[in-house]
């Protein structure tokens, strides 16, 4: 599993404190991974996907 953390560019800082990074890869015999958020303050938007090679 792999997190980390970018700054947002100038203009968008009085609006977005940092977007974060999770990569994670599945173990062969897990089909799905469930991801579960905090409860806290800061607003979230999730994009999942899946690299298929």
């Amino acid at each position: 599993m792999r997190y980390f953390t970018i700054q947002p560019p100038a203009e968008l800082k009085p609006y977005v404190r940092f977007y974060w990074v999770l990569e994670h890869e599945l173990a062969p015999d897990h089909s799905s991974y469930i991801y579960r958020s905090v409860a806290d303050a800061c607003a979230e938007l999730v994009f999942h996907y899946r690299l298929v090679v």
